[in-house]
């Protein structure tokens, strides 16, 4: 390395460079990710449309105060490395701790992760409590004297330069008081007796200072691409100019070894922020700088400031606005970059390599940003650096290996929780700006990656009633509602790419159905053209709900078409590592507009606290069977069975036989019966086998719980763990434990009646009941079981309009070699209950492994359906003269007379006169290729060609594959002997994932053998008659 290269590529602790001349090395010569000619759009379109006008005075409005301050100020605002920032007020990692306040101590609880409240104007240096009952101020000193008389000559905050004179308690100046040194914090936090060090200038850095700076940078970013004044360009050029000093000293390492709390997965590594947080300060610090660049090259006045700020700070000249930007480049851009192949730059995948794409844009270099681009899509690993405590060394971004082997085929990551999963959404932006640069075109994560597609129309596929996302593992809240999903602006980005109509519709409901919002880029020559196009595409009435499945991630969701009133079922089988939950076969139903079967949703705080994997994220808090009082094993999935979403009685049936060691049956199947267009039920059947101890879990919402046929004796102390054990209480087996500890208020009744009732009344914590409504569900249990007993549970209390707890069931049956199906119907209904009763029917015959179960439904209209299901087709007769050749049988009776009736997988539904019949009960074959060359049409080619091929679209096509992950799909289409599945990949991943040339590993492969169920429904009431196979009612 030349001398000129070893000064380029090494930065002082100041992070500036003191060689003069260096500004004509820099490469850069215009904006590339917002052009001159997209401002001008930008400037056009808001001269022309009312959106474009309110888009403008908004960004105008968000940047007026950083506007007005002077460039001092601005420059003032700006820290340096040793003034820590944390996240919590103390250090909760690895405790059972909550961050409470030091004087009203719980009664801050309620108000969030990160409640303190921050002035940076009104009050600086001080974080308020928000509890109204308390908003107590800390810390108690004057730290704004005491920092200023700590910086030095480089105006940088040094620990210990402070004056000491100034680090009192100003309410009790006098030394002899006790209070004196009363929360008083030098930057480093205060110690209470107890021992317990309150970071409140640390917490007050972070959601007060940094936060505004970062909202500074954004604002004035904005702004200025929206309206080309320069004002804007040239404040955000001040404060891009004072981080380019601080920057390159900024480590969160040593701030982690001393306790300080950040967002770095707990590896302590980082830059301003923990590594996973950074990775959004250093895209958009990247995109800060090119997109002010136009204007900062010019920018005379600013160099002054910028190179007199650095003479009275002894910092190296800037003597023209080139010397600025190579500032800024180097001593921002270029640690970006090696923060990132350094690991303090880390977070989860998608979000580092969208920061590296952004940077290596921003850096727009001919010949390195190729390079870094590259460097992204390339194999690479992480080793912790042996000789640099806080790095690590990375040698390639992976993204590649991301988005083609672990990235599942409808587009989300391995995660197990919706947000969390959406790595695309970290992504987008990097996508977006690859594909709209005009000089760096060789990598296009849009067009180059086909799973990339599928996250788009994942969001939608997951969402229910298209309003409400269940909160499955570390996401949501308690009987929360609402959807994650991407914004509007980037479905409607992905529509003008993909050209499917799903996504524009998507993002037309997102936007309130309302077509005045929908329009393209501000940037863009003619954003008004996708109104037009969107408008075509949602005229005419609105399709009904539908039903359908995500074998890749793990969700089955069943709906009643109806938009109004309307009910959705879902099943979660993916993954339930990482983020997820211990919540493999986990139920939810939403009905009467609320969460009929809330999960808890995100835990009081992601840090590694015992309690919060000991409960929130274990088995007891979610509607499943605990077997033998432990905790599942990790999965990556477990297995779709059979899918029927056609016609008033759907069902959905499921297993993961793997998640207990011991057990060779985890089933469940569920069915969404209509018992009108107004209400429908859920007959949920749990079957379990193996284990000593079977425990069904499973609760409604918040409210009043009445009991009927139940004789419940309270237990006076401890926990559904046992009268000894106490609340929260963890021995050292924790971790393989389902966490009953957690369960309080212990009612009990051993051997209770194999049928009995209970009745939720739901309480609004959400504002989901409207005036009038009283929304309530009835569970009817129909399983014999040792013990049944109600205890209470607590959701996570940290967020807003979380109930305070909740009431569980917990039904518990007992023996050697234990065999169990729980059998339970779920009656959402609002005031008055629309079933009549529900029984158990004989099973009078049935054939050797079919282990059916028969329910009979008697509605309060007269009504009268009878559901049968078994683990195997196979001949079944039932009590009340019915016969099922199949799987699954559902017969609708009134006034004697068959009224509706459904055959799945199967060749006979009889009853009396009426038959129900099917040619086959499944096609079935093997598979003789695999055609996934066109992502837009991946194939299959059977054995033999299909009787009825046309059918068969919408149906599912289960592949005996070697049940590493799931292989069901649905049919988009049929022709002879092939299958089209649409663009959903059958590609699993890479060959080799260091050597991406091997070639594609397939997730099916011929000589696999399939089978795709049939089905017969008739409905004698409507005439509506469907079926996939020649059937006769």
């Amino acid at each position: 390395m030349t001398p000129l290269q070893r000064a380029l590529f090494t930065v002082a602790l100041t992070g500036v460079i003191g060689l003069a001349g260096l500004s004509v090395l820099q490469a850069k010569e215009a904006s590339l990710t917002v052009t001159a000619q997209q401002r001008a759009n930008a400037v056009r379109n808001a001269a022309r449309y009312g959106w474009a006008r309110s888009a403008r005075a908004a960004a105008e409005k968000a940047a007026e105060r950083w506007k007005a301050m002077s460039d001092e100020e601005l420059w003032a605002l700006i820290p340096s490395q040793e003034l820590p920032r944390s996240i919590h007020v103390y250090n909760i990692a690895g405790t059972n701790k909550t961050a409470l306040c030091p004087e009203c101590k719980e009664g801050i609880i309620p108000f969030g992760n990160y409640p303190w409240r921050c002035d940076v104007f009104g009050k600086p240096w001080k974080i308020t409590c928000p509890n109204p009952k308390c908003q107590a101020v800390f810390p108690s000193n004057d730290f704004g004297a005491y920092y200023r008389s700590a910086l030095d000559k480089h105006g940088f905050f040094r620990r210990g330069k402070g004056d000491p004179k100034l680090l009192f308690n100003t309410a009790h100046p006098d030394p002899n008081d006790p209070l004196h040194r009363a929360y008083v914090d030098d930057g480093y936090g205060w110690t209470d007796e107890q021992g317990t060090r309150w970071d409140f200038i640390a917490v007050y850095v972070q959601w007060g200072l940094w936060t505004e700076i970062k909202r500074a940078i954004a604002s004035l970013t904005r702004a200025y691409t929206l309206t080309e004044d320069p004002v804007y360009a040239h404040k955000c050029g001040v404060l891009l100019a004072r981080l380019a000093d601080v920057y390159p000293e900024m480590d969160f390492w040593p701030l982690h070894e001393q306790g300080f709390s950040h967002s770095h997965g707990g590896r302590g590594m980082g830059k301003v922020e923990g590594s996973i947080w950074e990775t959004g300060n250093g895209s958009r610090w990247a995109l800060a700088y090119d997109q002010i660049f136009d204007a900062l090259i010019r920018d005379t006045e600013l160099a002054a400031f910028v190179n007199e700020m650095h003479r009275r700070q002894e910092l190296p000249p800037t003597p023209d606005p080139k010397a600025v930007a190579a500032h800024i480049e180097r001593g921002l851009i270029r640690e970006i970059i090696t923060a990132v192949k350094d690991g303090r730059i880390r977070g989860n995948q998608g979000m580092h390599q969208r920061t590296m794409i952004t940077a290596a844009l921003a850096l727009d270099d001919p010949k390195e940003t190729p390079q870094l681009i590259d460097w992204v899509f390339a194999p690479g690993t992480y080793q912790r650096d042996p000789n640099n405590p806080g790095r690590e060394i990375c040698t390639g971004g992976s993204l590649a290996q991301v988005l083609v082997s672990v990235m599942d085929r409808d587009g989300q990551g391995n995660e197990g929780a919706p947000g969390y999963s959406l790595w695309g959404a970290s992504l987008q932006p990097a996508a977006d700006l690859l594909e709209d640069n005009a000089k760096y075109r060789a990598r296009s994560i849009y067009r180059d990656f086909p799973k990339y597609r599928q996250y788009y129309l994942a969001c939608k596929r997951w969402t229910c009633l298209d309003a409400v996302t269940p909160p499955i593992g570390d996401s949501g809240a308690a009987s929360a509602w609402g959807i994650f999903a991407p914004s509007a602006q980037a479905l409607l980005r992905a529509y003008e790419i993909y050209r499917d109509p799903a996504l524009a519709r998507f993002a037309w409901q997102m936007l309130g159905r309302k077509l005045d919002r929908v329009h393209g880029s501000i940037f863009s020559e003619n954003p008004e053209a996708l109104r037009e196009e969107v408008a075509r595409l949602v005229s005419g009435p609105e399709p009904p709900l539908e039903s359908g499945f995500m074998d890749g991630w793990g969700l089955a969701v069943l709906q009643a078409p109806h938009r109004e009133h309307g009910r959705a079922l879902w099943v979660y089988y993916g993954r339930n590592t990482g983020h997820g939950h211990k919540d493999r076969l986990n139920l939810g139903l939403y009905a009467e507009n609320i969460d009929m079967l809330p999960d808890l949703g995100y835990p009081e705080y992601a840090s590694g606290r015992p309690k919060d994997s000991a409960w929130c994220r274990n088995n007891a808090s979610h509607n499943v069977v605990t077997v033998d009082g432990s905790a599942q094993n990790n999965s990556y999935t477990g297995r779709l069975l059979s899918f029927e979403p056609e016609g008033k009685a759907r069902l959905v049936d499921l297993s993961s036989d793997g998640i207990y060691p011991n057990c060779t049956t985890y089933r469940r199947t569920a069915w969404l019966v209509d018992a009108s267009a107004r209400s429908s039920y859920v007959l949920d059947l749990f079957r379990v086998r193996g284990g000593k101890e079977h425990t069904l879990s499973l609760h409604g919402p918040p409210g009043d719980v009445t009991a009927t046929g139940l004789v419940l004796k309270r237990q006076e102390k401890g926990t559904f763990a046992g009268p000894d054990v106490p609340f929260e209480a963890l021995d050292k087996e924790w971790r393989s434990k389902a966490g009953f500890s957690f369960l309080y208020n212990v009612e009990r009744m051993p051997n209770p009646p194999a049928a009995f009732t209970l009745d939720y009344r739901a309480t609004d914590t959400r504002n989901r009941i409207a005036e009038g409504r009283e929304p309530h569900l009835r569970i009817h249990s129909l399983t014999p079981a040792q013990e049944a007993a109600l205890a209470a549970g607590d959701p996570p209390q940290i967020k807003r309009g979380a109930p305070r707890r909740m009431r569980y069931l917990l039904l518990t049956r007992k023996g050697e070699n234990l065999e169990s199906t729980f059998v339970t119907l779920l009656e959402p209904y609002d005031r008055q209950p629309f079933i009549q009763s529900v029984r158990r029917l004989e099973v009078v015959e049935a054939a050797p492994g079919t282990h059916p179960v028969a329910v009979e439904v008697t509605l309060a209209d007269g009504r009268r359906d009878v559901l049968i299901s078994c683990e195997t087709p196979g001949r079944v007769r039932v009590d009340g003269g019915i016969t099922l050749e199949g799987a699954h049988g559902f017969l609708s009776l009134r006034d004697g007379q068959v009224e509706c009736a459904k055959l799945i997988e199967g060749t006979l539904l009889e009853r009396g006169a009426f038959r129900l019949t099917a040619e086959t009960p499944a096609y079935t074959g093997t598979l003789a290729r695999v055609l996934a060359d066109d992502p837009n049409d991946q194939q299959l080619e059977l054995s033999a060609p299909l009787p009825n091929p046309k059918a068969l679209a919408g149906r599912t096509i289960f592949v005996e594959n070697d049940g590493k992950q799931g292989a069901a799909y649905t049919v988009v289409s049929a022709q002879g002997a092939r299958v089209s599945l649409g663009a959903m990949s059958l590609v699993r991943g890479y060959q080799d994932p260091n050597d991406y040339a091997e070639g594609y590993l397939y997730n099916v492969l011929p000589g696999q053998s399939y089978r795709i169920p049939t089905f017969a429904y008739v409905d004698l009431a409507t005439g509506a008659r469907i079926g996939s196979a020649d059937s006769k009612p």
